[in-house]
């Protein structure tokens, strides 16, 4: 069953009164599956990924997606944020469109709240793909097709 059937046979309201359909393709949870996501996004036609991360996703996980893309010979631009309180707003995404480079076909967040929503927005600029490796359990974002940003 896919996630839009099941998330439709319990349609429920939000408390804005609509209901969001799930933009879910795939989810991989478990030990050990960062190591597929080069064969996922080769299989899926994609030759070059922006990953975008904090000094701490970095080390998390960051660093290893960008050398199993490396190996498995997916091109990878990376930009490390290196604020201490990376904060959701225009400045933010002004440095992930800054430096996201047009030869990129699909955006990958490593992280969890802050990264996600900059990495939807900035592939909604661009209109391409996003992924999202999380490194936090307990958010709830990488499901929603919303970003929750500041402005001004």
């Amino acid at each position: 069953m896919s996630i839009d059937t099941a998330l439709l046979m319990n349609k429920k309201l939000c408390s804005c009164g609509r209901v969001h359909k799930a933009i879910l393709k795939k989810i991989l949870l478990g030990k050990g599956v960062v190591a597929e996501i080069p064969a996922l996004l080769l299989k899926a036609g994609f030759s070059r990924a922006f990953l975008i991360a904090d000094k701490n996703t970095y080390r998390a996980a960051g660093e290893r997606v960008e050398q199993l893309l490396t190996l498995a010979g997916v091109g990878v631009s990376t930009y490390v944020y290196d604020e201490d309180n990376l904060l959701p707003d225009e400045r933010s995404v002004g440095k992930a469109v800054m430096h996201f480079t047009r030869d990129c076909d699909i955006i990958i967040g490593v992280g969890s709240g802050v990264i996600n929503d900059i990495g939807k927005l900035t592939a909604a600029v661009y209109g391409v793909p996003y992924m999202i490796v999380g490194t936090a359990p307990s958010m709830d974002g990488y499901a929603s097709a919303t970003v929750s940003m500041e402005r001004d």
